[in-house]
């Protein structure tokens, strides 16, 4: 009878190890102990920048997963909590690898893993942070099971020390909001006038703003802030541009520990591309006119006058200057408007918006007026020139030495 179970526990063993590894057809003959290591995995997602250097101490403790089918096959392998590599301190985010868990009884275990806080016995563990477990086979072939950690306690609080960069995107615009959200408890925080992260709200999220450095350095602001009792957990926080900057964004995840400060850097700018548009102005500098003061051309556009006489030409370039002036860049500087005057081609003397055309000879003539409109940006000159000419003038000697005026039409 004896026999018989004896046979029908080692079929179970046997069954059981069959499932132990995916490379080989049927389980390994179960020849003797065999040696386990533990590894841990540690997620993050932001850089975590441990203010108080090295403060979680790990414990392992082992588990099998079936009964002592037979009474004299001892299930050998360390079932006690156990401090890992002789209570040596490890950073938030650091892996630890290798763990050397000692012999054990091939077949199916447990592990379990614990982190603190605080530690400085198993009789005085502090606060326990972090927990994970993991079911492994271990056999002579595969000895080495992961475990991934993750928060067990939203006791306590840490300190969150934010600093952005974004680029100068123009007055009013120059935003960037946060909020953040305890995934552990499932709520928003709300913040206090002084920055303390002290309450949550469930499903409202509640955006401040970071403050924003008072100059920018090569067109781009610096974005700080630093807040404390930030319960301990998983959070999310959520960066955003205002909407008129183009909500742009992002969502980083962090890990709280008690005591820890996390710091969060990188850049936030808007996601959605901008339609871009310019104009481009053009500027035609036609339709300035001379006119003769006093004088009414005929019906074919003739001046006529006589010699002897002194006669006015005056330049209208009003529309055209108001024109000019309505189009000028931000920061752009006018300078004056120059004229200059020339008869039948040569230059004569006067540089404002009339000329005194002076006791001319008899002849046909044409009169010529220039004008320069300037302004300055950025140190550079930027010019327009435009002219306007009247080509039909025809002086003659009067019949009459009192007559002076031509008649009018």
């Amino acid at each position: 009878m004896k026999k018989n179970f004896l046979m029908v526990a080692s079929l179970l063993i046997a069954a059981m190890l069959m499932v132990v590894s995916c490379t080989q057809e049927v389980a390994p003959k179960n020849d003797g102990l065999v040696e386990a290591k533990l590894g841990l995995a540690y997620g993050k997602d932001v850089t975590v920048d441990t203010a108080n250097g090295e403060v979680i101490t790990y414990t392992y403790q082992l588990t099998p997963m079936w009964s002592d089918v037979d009474k004299a096959t001892e299930i050998y392998g360390n079932q006690k909590e156990t401090v890992v590599n002789n209570v040596k301190k490890y950073t938030v985010s650091a892996p630890v690898s290798n763990v050397d868990m000692g012999l054990v009884t091939p077949g199916l275990w447990k592990i379990t893993v614990r982190g603190y806080t605080g530690f400085s016995s198993l009789t005085d563990k502090g606060e326990q942070v972090l927990f994970g477990e993991n079911n492994a086979y271990f056999v002579k072939e595969s000895g080495k099971a992961t475990v991934i950690v993750s928060p067990t306690t939203s006791t306590g609080v840490g300190t969150v020390d934010i600093s952005l960069e974004m680029q100068d995107l123009g007055e009013g615009k120059n935003v960037i909001n946060y909020s953040i959200y305890n995934v552990t408890e499932g709520k928003y925080y709300t913040v206090t006038a002084e920055e303390t992260v002290n309450e949550t709200v469930e499903n409202t999220p509640r955006t401040y703003s970071l403050d924003r450095s008072q100059n920018a350095v090569d067109n781009v602001y610096t974005y700080t802030k630093t807040l404390s009792n930030v319960k301990a957990g998983y959070n999310t926080i959520t960066f955003s541009t205002n909407e008129s900057a183009g909500n742009g964004g992002i969502v980083k995840t962090f890990l709280v520990i008690p005591g820890n400060t996390v710091t969060i850097g990188g850049s936030v700018y808007p996601s959605e591309f901008q339609t871009a548009k310019a104009d481009i102005v053009t500027v035609s500098m036609d339709g300035a006119s001379l006119s003769i003061t006093d004088q009414r051309p005929d019906d074919n556009d003739m001046y006529s006058l006589y010699t002897n006489t002194n006669y006015t030409v005056v330049v209208n370039t009003n529309d055209i200057i108001t024109t000019l002036s309505s189009k000028l860049p931000d920061g752009a500087t006018a300078g004056p408007t120059e004229y200059k005057w020339y008869v039948n081609g040569i230059e004569e003397t006067g540089s404002n918006e009339s000329f005194t055309f002076k006791k001319i000879k008899a002849g046909d003539y044409t009169v010529t007026c220039t004008f320069k409109y300037s302004f300055t940006k950025d140190g550079s000159i930027y010019t327009w020139i435009g002219d306007a000419s009247l080509g039909k003038i025809r002086v003659t000697v009067p019949t009459s030495p009192s007559v002076q005026e031509p008649s009018t039409h």
